[in-house]
């Protein structure tokens, strides 16, 4: 029988939570993907969810960081906000209330 490994997830919700900070300070585009890239198979590896505020920050198709104006475009349109990514030329859609 092997034994599972005890892991303190609240640790490992603040190492998602500042690799994610990390990546949206960071200039460099490439570092800040390999931040992004880092923090999501962390959470894969031990199962916890990420927060729908850094889902919006990386685009679901190629991975890369999302920035508006550099890496992606953004519209609002019918209650939602629309990133375009410019690496994979993609759309991702994420409603939002008119408040």
């Amino acid at each position: 029988m092997v034994k599972k490994r005890s892991v303190d997830k609240v640790l490992v919700r603040k190492d998602i939570a500042r690799l994610f900070e990390l990546a949206g300070v960071e200039k460099d585009i490439a570092i800040a993907d390999s931040h992004v890239n880092l923090a999501r198979k962390t959470a894969m590896k031990f199962q916890i969810p990420l927060t729908a505020s850094q889902r919006r920050l990386y685009c679901h198709s190629c991975y890369r960081i999302l920035r508006p104006g550099v890496t992606c475009r953004v519209r609002l349109y019918k209650g939602k906000q629309v990133f375009y990514c410019f690496a994979c030329k993609t759309y991702t859609r994420f409603p939002y209330s008119k408040k």
